[in-house]
């Protein structure tokens, strides 16, 4: 987004960084309530992923979700 003197871009960039985290908010609250809801107060000192015994195929399908939110979260210029 290009910025000359009459027309900043501050404004519509940290309009898109508001819209941003708003979506993030949105997309994880359900998923923490969804886990405290499935688990309750099971607590999990090192890793969530451990408290997971079985299906095979959630402890997959979770590994596979952490995969792709860490590849994702490098931004690509």
């Amino acid at each position: 987004m290009r910025s000359t003197r009459h027309k900043p871009s501050k404004l519509p960039m940290w309009n898109e960084v508001l819209v941003g985290y708003v979506m993030v908010a949105v997309c994880y609250f359900p998923v923490a309530g969804v886990g405290y809801w499935a688990l309750g107060n099971l607590t999990c000192y090192e890793n969530v992923l451990d408290v997971l015994d079985k299906p095979k195929w959630l402890i997959g399908t979770a590994n596979l979700m952490l995969m792709l939110h860490l590849t994702g979260s490098y931004q690509v210029s």
